[in-house]
């Protein structure tokens, strides 16, 4: 099916830098350009739960486009 995503592995990040659900939709948009899936966000724990293919994005380039956007992340 065309526009699928296969989600096979999930990443659950720490990320100090949110503060409001503002910030859970900016990683929201970050994650899905990069073609993966944002699960769950707490801003008031500050983890991030991500579903994503990694025949298609590694969990590094999320990070890293994470990153870029001024949200450093650490394993939760």
């Amino acid at each position: 099916m065309k526009g699928r995503i296969e989600i096979t592995e999930t990443a659950t990040l720490h990320i100090p830098a949110i503060h409001c659900e503002g910030c859970i939709e900016s990683i929201q948009r970050i994650v899905e350009r990069k073609g993966a899936k944002l699960d769950e966000g707490d801003h008031e724990t500050k983890n991030v739960t991500i579903s994503f293919d990694p025949s298609s994005v590694s969990s590094d380039e999320l990070v890293i486009a994470l990153a870029n956007a001024e949200f450093e992340t650490s394993e939760a």
